[in-house]
């Protein structure tokens, strides 16, 4: 799933990634979510070795290619957080 297309709208392709991988992104995944105009500042869950934290799909691939070269840490995997949903009054 590497194309966000008329048919499959942002929140489709989120719901999608959710249900069939549990949350868990792709290298492509996140580069879809980085070229989106809406899914660019997507939440993304960075699991490493001891540490994670939560950034924008649009800063995640320099973040781990930060990460792979200083050598000392690793990143684990990469998801969509669980978060709760906002509700409006």
């Amino acid at each position: 799933m590497t194309d966000l297309t008329p048919h499959c709208s942002l929140p489709a392709f989120l719901a999608r990634i959710r249900r069939d991988r549990a949350g868990v992104l792709t290298p492509a995944d996140v580069d879809t979510l980085a070229a989106h105009p809406e899914g660019r500042l997507t939440l993304v869950l960075v699991r490493c070795g001891g540490c994670r934290f939560l950034a924008p799909a649009q800063d995640v691939v320099t973040l781990v290619a930060i990460i792979d070269r200083d050598g000392t840490e690793y990143v684990r995997d990469l998801s969509l957080p669980d978060l709760p949903l906002r509700v409006r009054s």
